[in-house]
């Protein structure tokens, strides 16, 4: 069951940087405002793909850590020129584009933790069977001597 759980949740980190890259790579080939306003069906099923996996995630996890609020700002980044209608100018691109890079950062934070935590319990599992070996031979060396 914690080997099912580790690959689901390696297969939704992979999901959500797929989706990450998509919408971060849109924003950063955009060239002016009107872009933003007029969003591909690509980009937007994108984001909505981007947030049923991080409910998902949140699902099976059960814990968040402070990346996992990070995608917020990507999300307000990505609806403030939808919201401010008649913003105009360079900058609402610039705050758009910066603002696409949080889809990534949860993510790629949450694949690194989660490799760090395979390692770790990998080595706490040898630890453990080192010991078990230890013990055993402890005991066939007391019982021989007997």
């Amino acid at each position: 069951m914690k080997k099912i759980k580790l690959w689901l949740n390696y297969a939704l980190l992979i999901l959500l940087l797929a989706a990450g890259a998509h919408i971060a790579f849109y924003y950063w080939t955009i060239a002016d405002v009107s872009d933003l306003r007029n969003l591909q069906n690509s980009v937007l099923s994108a984001i909505i793909i981007y947030i049923l996996i991080q409910l998902t995630k949140r699902y099976f996890t059960k814990k968040m850590g402070w990346q996992d609020w990070s995608y917020y700002i990507a999300l307000i980044a990505v609806l403030l020129p939808l919201i401010l209608v008649k913003a105009e100018g360079k900058w609402i691109v610039q705050v758009a584009q910066f603002g696409s890079l949080f889809f990534l950062l949860p993510p790629l934070i949450d694949f690194l933790l989660l490799l760090k935590k395979s390692k770790d319990d990998k080595s706490k599992e040898q630890k453990e069977n080192e010991v078990t070996q230890e013990q055993i031979t402890n005991n066939q060396d007391n019982s021989t001597k007997e």
